[in-house]
């Protein structure tokens, strides 16, 4: 007997993290994961601290300078993470 409703494994995976809730961490730990490629190995090594809470980014940076000037841009690093995620997680970032 053939099945005729069969999803991709992709979007029944989609579905039950959405239904446990798990999908929301997923994608901070995502996140997490590719900032140093969006930020540039150079940059990283500069950053002592990374978590999420409540879709705010938080980093601790031990370059005072660097704080700085990534403070001129917070925006486009926002919209930088979450394109690379694919959502929206975060929607501001704190520079400790």
């Amino acid at each position: 007997m053939r099945r005729s409703q069969t999803l991709p494994i992709g979007e029944l995976l989609r579905d039950v993290l959405k239904a446990q809730r798990l999908d929301t961490k997923l994608n901070e730990t995502r996140l997490l994961a590719v900032l140093p490629e969006v930020l540039g190995s150079g940059l990283s090594k500069y950053i002592e601290d990374k978590s999420i809470k409540n879709r705010v980014l938080y980093l601790k940076i031990i370059s005072p300078a660097l704080r700085n000037e990534l403070l001129s841009f917070r925006q486009k690093l926002i919209d930088n993470l979450n394109q690379k995620v694919g959502e929206t997680v975060i929607t501001d970032i704190r520079f400790n």
